[in-house]
């Protein structure tokens, strides 16, 4: 389940956020972070005692406009929206399992609370 993922294009502040929010590791050396894979979907962390997969997101904010809405040029919300998909495809059929998004910044929480309201088993804080 534990895997590292290369990240050498991330900025410090989504390296330092995602090890933060996960309790994962950098090693800036190789440049690689710790995350999870799981039923062949990854996740940014694992919560044992919770039964939870974590998945941090930094600095989205940047790619909504002044009403919250995804900025004309951004097309990352459908693949944010792909990605729910498979880890609700993989919570489903794990139950109890429950996957927790957590944004960094209150713009890009309230627009993915509202699109993965029909996702039962995401919670995004």
């Amino acid at each position: 389940m534990p895997m590292v993922r290369r990240c050498s294009r991330w900025s410090m502040v989504t390296i330092s956020y995602q090890t933060r929010i996960c309790g994962t590791f950098y090693n800036p050396e190789t440049q690689q972070i710790q995350e999870f894979k799981y039923c062949g979907v990854s996740f940014d962390g694992w919560k044992d005692k919770l039964c939870q997969f974590w998945e941090a997101k930094a600095r989205y904010d940047q790619f909504f406009d002044a009403f919250g809405d995804p900025k004309g040029w951004w097309k990352g919300y459908k693949s944010g929206l792909s990605q729910a998909a498979r880890h609700q495809a993989v919570a489903t059929i794990n139950q109890p399992l429950k996957v927790v998004w957590i944004f960094m910044q209150p713009v890009s929480y309230r627009y993915y609370s509202r699109i993965f309201k029909d996702f039962k088993d995401i919670i995004t804080r």
